[in-house]
């Protein structure tokens, strides 16, 4: 904000912390000057206007409130660690959150209503769809895991074009450009991205007996201090923390993460000797590139009854699960239910990969891909192979990929014509410098660079942020 408020002179900026641990702020923007700092809690007992409340009941009666209800009721796993989260309790959150929502927003009355990030948590899929029911436009940046750049967008389709903020028009294009040629480079040699290096080599440490004792320690700590405390569980018992109450928790937390390593690692290693067989790249739960970048795919399982459905009957399918289900880096009580497996096991001619085989063995005499948003797209037209996506990639458009409504049949994946590796590196790299603007807004760990250290980049990001920002008043 300090630094986008000498281009953003004349305009108020609100900006406003959620509460929920761990979220990022997002910002307001107004037409009279000055600034306001508001914190917008999610506590029960904050007291509701009748204005308020009169918005929230239009709002249950729209056509499309069922749908976002599902998504921000599920979108609430990020918040319980332990499982214990009732739905019940959930929904009391969720309409609170709601009208605190609309407090907010008829208080300060925005023009537009800014994100640092696509909205993929709780309290912003509330607020961002508060906002465009109220009419007040949105501006979020969608990551791109190869470079430090992002792409604006108004909506999950649509993309915002502001010329003079695209990264062709910095001084520092050659730079994030190199940057981009050096990723496209590792998912075209089929090396694991930078962040799935980082959990492995992270996993082989805490096998070793050193590290188990110390998690023995480090759980007998918990006892005595809550090791999520931004969790919310064991809803409707109270909030009293002791002893038994967090003893418990660690058994319910390491047990969630225990069945789900099982199942995951019991997994075979899928057959691909003979025959033909398509590959299904499935994303990590819950969610993160799957809602909203997914959508209308809200479930993961439904995209793979798609895929088997619009597939020949005499191609396999393989589903691909995503080694980041299995990793300590992450937190197994976060990821797909064991359930999920069998489910997919039932299916006809599907056979289910283990997470530590390597994608990039499976693509080699694989017939198509299929996957949501992922960047295994990008590795498949490198190699020739086509690719069916559901959601709202960024690398959208992509010679060799088609989107899935798209198609009428199997067969029109066949007939069409492949790419070659320059004609797919061309049409990227043409896309980050025209349609993409400099900035990280959380992809550091996927691309293994700080450009913040870079002299003057965020000052060229704070331009490119308050061109796009004005752009989104002017729209």
């Amino acid at each position: 904000v300090a630094l986008l408020r000498p281009a953003l002179s004349g305009l108020s900026v609100a900006v406003e912390n959620t509460s929920w641990t761990e979220q990022p702020s997002k910002i307001y923007l107004g037409e009279e000057p000055g600034e306001i700092r508001v914190d917008l809690s999610a506590f029960i007992s904050q007291p509701k206007s009748p204005e308020a409340l009169q918005s929230y009941d239009e709002f249950l009666e729209s056509d499309d409130f069922q749908q976002f209800r599902f998504i921000a009721l599920k979108l609430l796993n990020r918040s319980d660690l332990t499982g214990t989260f009732r739905l019940i309790d959930r929904e009391i959150c969720l309409s609170n959150y709601i009208i605190s929502t609309f407090e907010f927003l008829r208080s300060c009355s925005p023009k537009v209503v800014v994100f640092d990030v696509t909205p993929h948590g709780f309290p912003e899929w509330v607020v961002w769809k508060v906002s465009e029911w109220l009419g007040i436009r949105v501006l979020f940046f969608q990551p791109c895991p190869v470079a430090p750049v992002m792409f604006p967008r108004t909506t999950i389709s649509n993309l915002l074009l502001v010329p003079e903020a695209n990264v062709v028009s910095s001084p520092h294009s050659d730079y994030l450009l190199d940057i981009a040629r050096s990723g496209l480079q590792l998912l075209e040699s089929g090396v694991d991205p930078r962040y799935m290096e980082s959990q492995k080599h992270r996993d082989a440490l805490v096998s070793r007996k050193r590290h188990k004792f110390a998690a023995i320690r480090a759980s007998l700590g918990w006892l005595f201090k809550d090791r999520f405390p931004e969790s919310i569980d064991f809803s409707g018992h109270g909030h009293r923390q002791g002893i038994l109450s967090r003893a418990l928790k660690v058994l319910l937390v390491r047990s969630l993460q225990n069945s789900l390593r099982k199942k995951v690692l019991g997994l075979e290693t899928a057959s691909t000797g003979v025959g033909d067989y398509c590959v299904f790249a499935l994303h990590y739960e819950p969610e993160r590139t799957s809602i909203p970048d997914g959508l209308p795919v809200d479930f993961q399982a439904n995209a793979v009854l798609k895929a088997r459905r619009f597939m020949p009957t005499h191609v396999s399918l393989v589903v691909k699960e995503h080694y980041s289900q299995t990793t300590s880096a992450l937190r197994g009580f976060l990821g797909r239910s064991p359930l999920f497996y069998d489910f997919v096991k039932s299916l006809p001619d599907t056979t289910l990969s283990n997470p530590n085989e390597r994608l990039s063995d499976l693509l080699a005499r694989a017939k198509c891909v299929f996957t949501l948003t992922g960047t295994v797209a990008i590795e498949a037209a490198f190699r020739g192979v086509p690719v069916i996506y559901f959601g709202n990639p960024w690398w959208a458009g992509l010679p060799g990929t088609f989107r899935f409504d798209s198609l009428a049949s199997f067969d029109d994946v066949g007939k069409a014509t492949m790419p070659g590796e320059s004609q797919a590196r061309s049409f990227l790299l043409e896309l980050l410098a025209e349609r993409g603007i400099p900035g990280l807004p959380d992809g550091s760990a996927q691309i293994g660079v700080t450009p913040e250290e870079r002299s003057g980049f965020e000052d060229e990001v704070a331009r490119s942020l308050a061109a796009c920002l004005v752009a989104a008043m002017r729209e």
